[in-house]
């Protein structure tokens, strides 16, 4: 059990308060957050690359400034990662045709494989650590997942 660990709670035991849950998840998702990052170490990616790639691989263009939303740093900031990454061929720019004064960001097919083997390594790190649970430790994950879901709404 880690040092900020409550006991655990018998089934018969009140719910848990949502100050006491976010003690409980915290440092867990902290560190499954921190498992999922280091499978890009050795692919030459920082963590805020990962995430524009993530962001780009919906498709769509997106403008600078909705990238630096996303990622939650500064137009510069976002400029900067953005002008390395088209340097490494992982992404493209162009002026926005709509509003000229705008540039649009564009996922490459190079920047496609990255994010893939990013992604596959990924689920082989979350499969690799699924496997030993029991079928009712990965069904308690899998019913959590919508809660989780609803969690997340609203961040980028």
């Amino acid at each position: 059990m880690m040092a900020t660990e409550l006991p655990p709670r018998a089934a018969a035991s009140p719910a848990y308060s949502t100050e006491d849950l976010a003690r409980e998840l915290r440092p867990r998702l902290t560190r499954l957050s921190h498992l999922l990052r280091r499978q890009t170490t050795g692919l030459a990616l920082s963590m805020s690359q990962t995430l524009v790639l993530g962001t780009l691989l919906d498709g769509r263009p997106h403008r600078m400034g909705e990238l630096a939303q996303a990622e939650g740093v500064a137009l510069p900031t976002m400029t900067e990662i953005v002008t390395r990454m088209e340097r490494n061929g992982w992404l493209q720019r162009r002026m926005d045709v709509r509003d000229r004064r705008c540039v649009e960001v564009t996922i490459t097919e190079a920047g496609r494989r990255l994010a893939a083997e990013v992604i596959a390594r990924r689920i082989e790190l979350l499969r690799a650590r699924l496997e030993p649970l029991s079928e009712a430790e990965r069904r308690a994950l899998a019913d959590a997942i919508p809660a989780l879901d609803r969690l997340l709404e609203g961040w980028p």
